[in-house]
């Protein structure tokens, strides 16, 4: 190893957490620590450690605090001789301080203490004290400072050397060693983007692990969680009762013998949300929402039982999902309830608070409804790309873009998801609406997708967004969602919100599956809660799996939430083992999301459905017979389940070439049928039923039995072009859509293919893996 890397951010993050940063020196300085990142990248909550290709660097950061566009402000740190910290044990641990340290300042472009005796040298190099103490104060270390130009941008990087007794040789080496900062940067930031490589073992690091554990965790050893005595069960309620849990009010469920977890129950028990903010992790099924209303509705009792005013806000992202919440509030709250004129719940969407905070009438915006106002724009801006590419002089050599549309139309909507983030989270969000230049030539990556285009791709990006603009903002002279956000955004950034905010803020907030919201509508959250609390009082749900456009946003901590700590529920309440196994097989192949922070749910099975229920079946795949229709055979598959017993069905179209003849089948056999157009849609449970959706609308849903249409190759994900980044986006997109269908089941999980058609290359390898049988 050559050097150490890390980012701006991450040495702000580190400082003044001094048991962390000498955990983390030690266990970067042993060559036996240094072998084992041969085998994988370090992941402890979200702080990494990671090796480059050629092991010449080892790099750490935070997830939290990455900007999200793909490149850092790095600084870097000469490891071995004849300038490296390791030529130096005895005072390590000062040289690795005094390296973040001016790493933090000098990439803020802030001047250095004036007691570390800072010297800048006529060759362009500079140099420092190496550290506290007395020997650390008898050498310097020597930095020098430049700025990289990675693929179409520009960023501050820094590089120190040292220590060292004298100026002359110290300051030249540092000056040879800064040609490679350039190369350095790049294989830096690729460590960040290649986040998908195996973990390291739980058993490898275990002292940087306890020492990183109280920094990202609401749980550590010796947290106050620890000492929480929980009166409760660890096991589900019996399947028998298991509608009567739905009954269950905020009093049962806090009892003794309630059916909460006990990883539930000691969160929902402690006060860890009036010390820190907090993020509510785990897969589909694992009781987040029902966690979040206890814990919320936990604030109101404290509140009740001291005589306070609170107020607590619960956000979701449509109205659907708010007036299920609400539903499921009333029947919490029992006759006991916990609301009165001194002490308020509020569920809402963030489209309708903010249509009230900036007093915008209904007729001004494209819906009011959040999930019917992003499907405009999505087909507002896939018809704005279409005429846009149509129009353009650019060849399809010229343009990847164009050449994308042109050889296979089926990407054309992955790639009008895409186009719409960048309008949403960086035209608007950065503030280009009416600077073109500065959006095309640009000298930094603005986004991960504004980092692969070349300049006319991007100008061909932003006259769609213009195009956009004309049909959506002067054709029907209404906002979109992210003109609403980031008006709301504004508001809240003035000092007339500062003098109310202390009054009409709320001493909490509840933010419910946190994956919906894009990185502008994230960037509220912080700003709606009170401001006189040391930390953000905010508790997030999140199961990023279930964020099936995935976009790259820049972290918690950069966008206004820092030192939020994790906690996961890794059990899912809801299926069979063998769903849940073929469910995180399915999971373990997203390259973003996998490591040990990401919670194994196949390793709990006390809260699982038995496979001994008579529903129980192992997932399974068939054919469509020669000569029938594959909607057809959806269709009376459908009916034989039903003459079963299987109560609730739900069958999920993922290839849209299927979707208009599985709906008109299904019709045909008159069966009580549903379809599902939004996430969060309210179901009648009371009775049997059929469903049908996309998988981006069934979210939040669960059923008996779920019949998976259309995942074959070559139609999902369809054929890419050989663009790397694209068929990356894609790919990412089909994983977490299975995933969510696969979760969405009790008991039975069938896929069906079309007569010649072979599966997708997931589903194959889960076939060979024995996690599905053929039938």
């Amino acid at each position: 190893m050559k050097y150490l890397a890390t980012t701006q951010a991450c040495c702000d993050w580190l400082l003044g957490k001094p048991n962390l940063i000498e955990k983390l020196c030690e266990a970067l300085s042993f060559e036996d620590n240094i072998a084992d990142f041969d085998a994988g990248v370090f992941r402890e909550g979200v702080f990494r450690i990671a090796a480059s290709g050629s092991k010449s660097i080892l790099s750490f950061w935070n997830v939290d605090y990455l900007s999200g566009t793909g490149e850092e402000a790095w600084g870097f740190l000469r490891a071995d001789k004849p300038f490296g910290i390791s030529q130096r044990p005895d005072i390590s641990g000062e040289i690795f301080e005094r390296w973040l340290q001016v790493t933090n300042l000098r990439l803020q472009s802030l001047l250095v203490e004036g007691a570390w005796i800072h010297r800048a040298h006529s060759n362009g190099a500079h140099t420092c004290l190496s550290g506290r103490g007395s020997l650390a104060r008898q050498t310097n270390i020597a930095y020098v400072e430049k700025n990289v130009e990675a693929q179409a941008s520009a960023q501050r990087a820094i590089l120190c050397v040292g220590p060292g007794f004298e100026f002359a040789p110290l300051t030249e080496y540092a000056l040879a060693e800064a040609e490679h900062i350039d190369e350095l940067v790049r294989s830096a930031n690729l460590m960040i983007n290649e986040s998908g490589n195996p973990s390291l073992g739980p058993d490898k690091l275990r002292d940087l692990r306890a020492a990183i554990n109280p920094y990202v965790t609401t749980a550590p050893e010796g947290s106050e969680l620890e000492n929480v005595e929980a009166a409760v069960g660890s096991q589900l309620l019996p399947k028998a009762d298991k509608a009567k849990g739905k009954n269950l009010t905020y009093r049962d469920w806090i009892s003794h013998g309630s059916p909460l977890t006990d990883v539930q129950s000691r969160i929902l028990l402690s006060d860890a949300i009036l010390k820190h903010p907090i993020r509510i992790v785990g897969p589909a099924g694992s009781g987040k929402t029902l966690l979040m209303q206890l814990l919320a509705l936990r604030q109101l009792e404290i509140a009740q039982s001291k005589n306070r005013s609170i107020r607590v806000l619960y956000m979701v992202h449509n109205e659907a999902m708010a007036q299920m919440v609400r539903g499921r509030f009333d029947i919490l709250q029992g006759a006991g309830v916990l609301e009165d004129e001194k002490r308020e719940l509020l569920v809402t969407t963030l489209a309708a608070y903010a249509q009230s905070e900036i007093e915008i009438d209904v007729a001004s915006v494209i819906d009011s409804d959040a999930h019917d106002a992003k499907a405009f724009q999505l087909e507002a801006v896939e018809e704005a790309l279409a005429r846009t590419i149509e129009s353009t002089a650019l060849s399809a050599d010229d343009s990847a873009v164009k050449e994308i549309a042109k050889n296979d139309p089926l990407l054309v909507p992955v790639l009008a998801r895409l186009v719409m983030n960048e309008i949403s989270t960086v035209i608007k969000g950065h503030g280009l609406v009416n600077d073109r230049r500065r959006y095309v030539q640009s000298e930094r990556n603005l986004s991960r997708f504004h980092g692969i285009l070349n300049e006319k791709d991007r100008g061909l990006i932003f006259d769609c967004y213009l195009e956009y603009n004309k049909y959506v903002f002067e054709g029907y002279e209404v906002l979109d969602t992210d003109d609403i956000a980031i008006s709301l955004l504004g508001r809240l950034k003035t000092p007339v919100w500062d003098l109310k905010r202390k009054t009409k803020a709320f001493d909490f907030v509840f933010v419910d599956e946190t994956q919906l919201f894009n990185e502008n509508e994230r960037r509220i959250f912080s700003l709606l809660t009170r401001g006189v609390a040391a930390h953000i009082p905010i508790v997030l749900a999140l199961d990023a799996a279930q964020d099936i456009h995935a976009q790259s946003i820049a972290g918690m901590a950069a966008i206004g939430i820092p030192d939020i700590l994790n906690e996961s529920l890794a059990s899912i309440h809801r299926s069979t083992r063998s769903i849940i196994q073929l469910a995180f097989f399915v999971i373990q192949r997203s390259t973003n999301l996998f490591g040990v922070d990401f919670p194994d749910f196949t390793l709990d099975s006390k809260s699982v459905q038995s496979e001994n229920h008579n529903l129980a079946e192992k997932p399974y795949l068939f054919k469509v017979p020669l000569g029938e229709s594959l909607g057809e055979v959806v269709a009376s598959t459908a009916v034989s389940l039903r003459r079963k017993k299987v109560r609730q069905i739900c069958v999920v179209v993922h290839a849209e070439v299927y979707w208009e003849q599985t709906i008109a089948a299904l019709k045909k056999e008159e069966l009580p049928l549903i379809e599902i157009t939004q996430r969060g849609q309210k179901i009648d449970l009371s009775g049997p039923y059929v469903a049908v959706g996309r998988p981006e609308h069934i979210g939040g849903q669960e059923f008996d039995a779920v019949i998976i249409v259309g995942l074959e190759q070559g139609t999902v994900p369809p054929q890419s072009i050989g663009n790397e980044a694209l068929s990356g986006a894609i790919e990412q997109q089909v994983i977490r859509e299975i995933y969510l269908s696969v979760t969405r089941a009790r008991f039975q999980v069938l896929f069906i293919l079309s007569t010649q058609a072979a599966p997708t290359a997931i589903i194959q390898s889960a076939l060979q893996a024995g996690l599905i049988a053929q039938k």
